[in-house]
């Protein structure tokens, strides 16, 4: 949900963390966070809660997502479907959450994977320096080393 930024190896003073913590905690509490509406959708989702557990928790997930996980938290919004298909030829590719600007270069991305158990698909969209060809095919080739 939050988590200290860095400015060349250096963690942000406790000055400016605190007043984004607070933020944060004050948007969930009100429903307006990103867990409060990452919540909301889930909790509407048209699937039993069996499949809800079984594909959406961090407890069932395959492990390597873990890794995942933990490299892209904060710039990337990693997501995995699990399917009970051969995964499909072509994937669904979503927007990044933020786009590249004047003030952000960085911008964000998006890894997409798509899982029948055997195989799995995925699709990398950013924006930005997040965005590029060169960043998009080293990240894949880090997944997949």
């Amino acid at each position: 949900m939050v988590s200290v930024r860095f400015s060349d190896g250096v963690p942000e003073p406790y000055s400016e963390f605190e007043p984004r913590v607070r933020a944060s905690l004050a948007r969930e509490a009100s429903g307006r966070g990103l867990v409060a509406r990452m919540l909301a959708v889930v909790s509407v989702l048209p699937a039993t809660l069996a499949w809800k557990r079984k594909n959406i928790s961090a407890a069932n997930r395959p492990r390597w997502v873990d890794e995942l996980a933990e490299v892209l938290g904060g710039r990337a919004c990693l997501s995995r479907m699990a399917i009970d298909a051969a995964v499909p030829p072509s994937c669904a590719v979503s927007s990044p959450p933020s786009l590249a600007s004047e003030r952000d270069p960085v911008g964000s991305c998006v890894v997409t994977i798509v899982d029948d158990g055997e195989r799995a698909g995925i699709t990398v969209c950013g924006s930005g320096l997040a965005g590029t060809r060169a960043s998009a095919e080293a990240l894949l080739d880090e997944l997949l080393r």
